[in-house]
């Protein structure tokens, strides 16, 4: 088995549009539905930052400006997104971004459950931020 080049690893940056134009409508239809969670999400996060904490039964945050700043990256994320649903040929490294964040939303959550310092009935954040 050889190990890819990091060309290889990086071809889905290619800016050549999508082949067909069924897929390429599926991936227009995802990335709207994403911005739109993402900006509603960031709102929500933005405006009432001790929501999820009351919701989950947490105690409140210490700096709840923290959980605004994770709103706001995420609205951006949003952004990103609507973005790419519109240009699909040139929102490849938008993606790639949007993907790295997916990966290593539910890594960082787990470390969290598993230091104790959330409970597992916190997972549907990660299912719906990073999963679905």
């Amino acid at each position: 088995m050889s190990i890819p080049s990091l060309a290889a690893l990086l071809s889905f940056l290619d800016p050549r549009p999508v082949a067909d134009a069924y897929r390429a409508g599926m991936y227009r239809g995802v990335f709207r539905a994403a911005a739109l969670y993402n900006i509603a999400f960031g709102l929500w996060a933005g405006l009432d930052p001790q929501a999820f904490f009351r919701w989950m039964e947490l105690d409140p945050p210490r700096h709840p400006a923290i959980w605004q700043c994770v709103g706001m990256v995420v609205g951006v994320y949003g952004v990103a997104y609507a973005y790419a649903a519109e240009r699909l040929d040139l929102g490849r490294p938008l993606i790639a971004v949007g993907l790295l964040g997916k990966v290593l939303g539910p890594i960082g959550l787990a470390f969290t459950v598993q230091a104790g310092e959330w409970p597992l009935r916190t997972l549907p954040l990660c299912a719906f931020n990073d999963l679905i």
